[in-house]
């Protein structure tokens, strides 16, 4: 079993689709809607092709043979005797196979370890915007979502409103760092040249005399007596 989108549980998937779809290619027709029709052939000549990790066909370790030697009667206990064989030699090739790949990705691969009540931040890479509550387009939208709590199996505490699956990989995992200071806006040129102050956040909403007023904090002036009402203006 594994997650979705992870490339080292999917990419065997990915290997027989690519050359399921290279079989089809060879043999299709110029419109292309033929391709169900070769199916059956593409998958008789896949499984006749040796496996480069068991070092067999897959008809030889499923049935004890290849169709032109299957078609030739064998014994019950010679039938027996070849296949417990085969069995043998494919879990041998197949331990080997997993002991290289698995020296291959430790090579380069850092563990990550995750504590139960991390904080910790989720990739969207992945993820469907409309199950994050965040904008459509993903293109423009946060590479990294949360905090959210590290639970067991890496499974976060997802915050209502949002449809996602609680268990990721730790690939789609990063730890969540607390921001230190928050970072000085550009300052704004008014149209007369001088500077202007930027609205840090809008607190309040009031009507005096026909006017609209907003309390505004500045970010020069982040605190309670830096607050301010001031009119709306009008364009």
């Amino acid at each position: 079993m594994t997650v979705a989108h992870r490339a080292q549980g999917d990419r065997q998937t990915e290997r027989m689709n690519r050359t399921l779809e290279e079989y089809l290619r060879s043999y299709v027709g110029p419109l292309q809607g033929d391709w169900d029709l070769h199916l059956a052939n593409a998958v008789f000549a896949i499984n006749s092709t040796v496996n480069s990790s068991t070092k067999l066909a897959p008809f030889e370790a499923d049935l004890g043979g290849t169709v032109s030697e299957r078609a030739k009667s064998r014994r019950g206990a010679e039938f027996q005797e070849r296949q417990n064989a085969v069995l043998f030699q494919c879990r041998e090739a197949l331990a080997q196979a997993k002991e290289r790949m698995h020296d291959i990705y430790d090579r380069n691969h850092e563990e990550q370890v995750f504590n139960v009540g991390d904080q910790e931040c989720l990739s969207t890479r992945n993820l469907d915007p409309k199950h994050t509550g965040l904008p459509n387009s993903s293109k423009f939208g946060p590479k990294w979502i949360g905090p959210y709590t590290y639970g067991e199996s890496y499974e976060l505490n997802i915050q209502e409103g949002n449809k996602l699956h609680s268990v990721f990989s730790t690939g789609s995992l990063k730890s969540y760092k607390e921001p230190t200071h928050l970072s000085k806006p550009t300052e704004v040129i008014l149209a007369d040249g001088s500077v202007g102050q930027v609205i840090k956040s809008i607190k309040g909403k009031r009507r005096r005399k026909r006017r609209t007023e907003f309390l505004v904090v500045w970010w020069e002036k982040s605190n309670q007596h830096g607050n301010q009402w001031i009119i709306s203006r009008k364009p």
